[in-house]
């Protein structure tokens, strides 16, 4: 019992970093070391260490940790480790968005949106919208 009081006083907590709808359950350590893996694994030829990098981010994302969207974001967009795709890139930026990033991300939203079909838009939308965030059916890696 004592373990489902706790998982609820860490889900009322504020988030460490930004806002979100989800507060963390990790520590700032225990996300600065995520983070740290994630990059590692990117640079690795192994596709499952990147496979691995990439989980781990959309982790952290989903945690409401806005410079993991950045970070998937600005890979799809440059295919740095991921699949160069424009709907990913859009799903990422605007998922950033949502977690306070604000103008930062304004300009690339802009910049990538043309590239976007109406009805890829329409699916990054409802998946932004829904209380899941279904990446996979946004964006296939």
């Amino acid at each position: 019992m004592a373990g489902a009081a706790a998982i609820f006083l860490l889900a009322t907590l504020p988030v460490v970093g930004g806002a979100s709808e989800k507060a963390p359950l990790l520590t700032r350590e225990q996300i600065d070391a995520t983070w740290d893996v994630a990059q590692e694994r990117f640079n690795s030829p192994d596709r499952y260490d990147r496979a691995y990098a990439r989980l781990k981010l959309q982790n952290l994302a989903d945690l409401g940790v806005r410079r993991a969207a950045m970070d998937l974001a600005r890979r799809h967009r440059d295919g740095d480790g991921l699949p160069q795709k424009p709907i990913c890139t859009l799903y990422w930026y605007l998922r950033a968005e949502k977690l306070g990033a604000g103008n930062d991300v304004t300009d690339q939203i802009k910049a990538v949106s043309q590239d976007v079909s109406e009805e890829e838009h329409k699916k990054i939308v409802f998946a932004l919208e829904s209380n899941s965030y279904r990446i996979s059916e946004v964006c296939d890696p």
